[in-house]
């Protein structure tokens, strides 16, 4: 029996086997023994097919035979392998498409062979982008095609193999390859998301208070995260920007706001009925004393837990003993929602603000400028697009065009 060798870039072809496939397998092994011969390349000694079988008769000592198949080249026996695989297993989307992605690659790297010693070749629809001139293919449709899935998930299931590589994160593509409780969209989402966050906050870095600068009045309406509580079957709502950890919201609070304020404040902190208790605690933790809550009723309902919110509240909290000019104010602020742009707040309650405090004023995590604000945000412009509605979802990376690879 010839020695095997098992490559590297043809065992990566291997999707992994999930629990009950492995344990079916071995089972049969046990019981019947290696029925199935393995392919190796003739003149090669490496392994096609038959990787898992020959790792568990190999652990139990059962015995195996070989057959030997011929390929005119390494491409020609990758392609092989890339569409035995999809015949023979009932496989993940993540694992079609990524056999898919490296036969492109195998069908590119045989084509170039065949141009170079002018044979032409027979895949005319990749070849066609060697010669000189040559109209460049679009992979990812080639890939989205032959897989049977969008060109869109296509592009997700790349920014998360890039994601990967960066990273060295192995398990988010063994989750995907087993079908573990995710899927190519939701580690997509997060990858996409924690990126875009991480962006946020180096631009909430780089904005600089003025040392000098200290304020009366402070707002903040942190993006409260909601992702972690998308198992819950009573949540029914996400919000559609990057979110910070309950962590990192009290750091920000103790790093960029309280050192901030004078030494008599007022710190109006925006929360949503999910988030209410942990508010109360958020403030307590950055030294702040809860005063009162003020609520905004909205004209129309909205997502929500288990009830449709309608409501969103604002927490009104001091350090020292800061001077309000009150009057006829309430608890209540009547307000239409302003142009259907999520997070946006009205009108009215920067009004009750200004009235409310007179000194200097600070928006934290502001997405638009106002006057009489210095407004500290990553997303200051984000309500000023013509379009408006469709301004986030137009930002997220790879879906704004289709991605033609040419190499």
């Amino acid at each position: 029996m010839p020695y095997i060798i098992i490559d590297p870039e043809f065992s990566a072809l291997i999707p992994p086997l999930k629990q009950q496939e492995r344990s079916d397998l071995e089972a049969s092994l046990k019981a019947e023994g290696c029925r199935d011969a393995l392919v190796v390349w003739a003149g090669h000694n490496i392994l096609l097919d038959g990787h898992h079988r020959l790792e568990l008769c190999r652990e139990h000592g059962i015995s195996y035979r070989t057959v030997e198949y011929e390929f005119e080249s390494r491409e020609a026996a990758g392609i092989w392998m890339c569409e035995n695989q999809r015949a023979r297993r009932n496989l993940e989307a993540y694992a079609i498409i990524l056999l898919e992605e490296k036969r492109a690659e195998f069908d590119k790297r045989k084509a170039r062979a065949k141009q170079a010693t002018s044979t032409g070749g027979d895949h005319p629809q990749l070849s066609a982008m060697l010669p000189k001139g040559a109209e460049p293919i679009n992979v990812r449709k080639i890939v989205a095609e032959r897989s049977g899935y969008s060109e869109r998930t296509v592009a997700k299931v790349r920014v998360i193999e890039e994601h990967i590589r960066n990273t060295g994160d192995d398990q988010i593509k063994v989750r995907l390859l087993k079908g573990e409780k995710t899927s190519i969209n939701k580690e997509y989402k997060r990858i996409v998301e924690a990126k875009h966050m991480a962006e946020a906050l180096a631009k909430v870095e780089r904005a600089v208070l003025q040392p000098s600068g200290l304020y009366h009045a402070q707002i903040a309406d942190p993006p409260w995260p909601y992702e972690k509580r998308i198992g819950d079957p009573e949540n029914s709502a996400k919000a559609p920007y990057p979110s910070m950890s309950l962590d990192e919201i009290l750091a920000y609070l103790k790093e960029k706001v309280v050192p901030f304020f004078h030494p008599d404040a007022i710190l109006w902190l925006w929360t949503t009925n999910a988030f209410l208790h942990e508010a109360f605690h958020l403030l307590e933790a950055a030294g702040l004393k809860y005063i009162t809550t003020m609520t905004w009723f909205k004209n129309r309902m909205s997502t929500g837990d288990w009830l449709r919110g309608q409501t969103e509240h604002c927490l009104f909290a001091t350090l020292g003993h800061p001077v309000v000019t009150l009057t006829n104010q309430t608890t209540a602020l009547l307000a239409p929602i302003a142009h259907s742009r999520h997070s946006r707040k009205p009108d009215e309650f920067y009004e009750l603000v200004r009235a409310l405090c007179p000194g200097r004023i600070a928006e934290h995590f502001a997405r638009e400028r106002r006057e009489g604000f210095d407004c500290i945000g990553a997303e200051l412009d984000a309500f000023d697009y013509a379009a408006g509605e469709s301004a986030a979802a137009s930002r997220v990376a790879g879906d704004n065009s289709a991605v033609t690879i040419v190499d």
